[in-house]
């Protein structure tokens, strides 16, 4: 199953928990890292586990990461982690916030103003549309690899009546 990291603040649950029930509609997994862990496990090695088995990051940049200082920190490692794994890297930020030059420059992201619906489903509709190419992608790259195992074991088995018949 495609796995898709969601880098927020747990202050936006109201969009975040939405946009990845929405995920799980289309057989995509959000991963929404979380500080509280019922198993005593180091925050940076969950998140770049959680970073290298995802196929995208998907940030949602809101005035409670920017005017958060520890968790804008954690927001920034995290897409510096996604960044440096190579992994395609979508803000979607909050009209009006500031988003770090950096973080313009290496993502590509879209805006969503928190106070107007139309904006937010259309951000949402662009969170699908994205997530769903992953998937689509993940989908197409199984069944080559399915076809593909087909054949040799297709040569696998003539190659053994071939050796009986001799």
């Amino acid at each position: 199953m495609v796995q898709i990291f969601i880098a927020h603040s747990s202050k936006d649950e109201w969009l975040t928990k939405p946009v990845a029930d929405n995920l799980r509609l289309i057989g995509v997994e959000p991963y929404l890292a979380e500080l509280v862990d019922p198993t005593p496990f180091p925050l940076p090695p969950k998140i770049s586990s959680a970073i290298d088995t995802s196929a995208a990051m998907f940030v949602f940049w809101s005035s409670n990461v920017a005017e958060r200082k520890g968790t804008r920190d954690i927001v920034n490692w995290e897409i510096s982690a996604a960044y440096h794994k190579r992994k395609p890297i979508y803000v979607f930020a909050e009209e009006g916030v500031d988003v770090p030059m950096m973080v313009s420059k290496i993502t590509v992201y879209a805006t969503y103003n928190p106070d107007i619906q139309q904006t937010l489903n259309s951000m949402v509709n662009k969170v699908q549309q994205l997530a769903s190419a992953f998937k689509q992608a993940e989908d197409k790259a199984k069944a080559a690899f399915t076809f593909v195992a087909f054949l040799l074991g297709l040569l696998f088995v003539g190659a053994l009546l071939i050796g009986e018949g001799s």
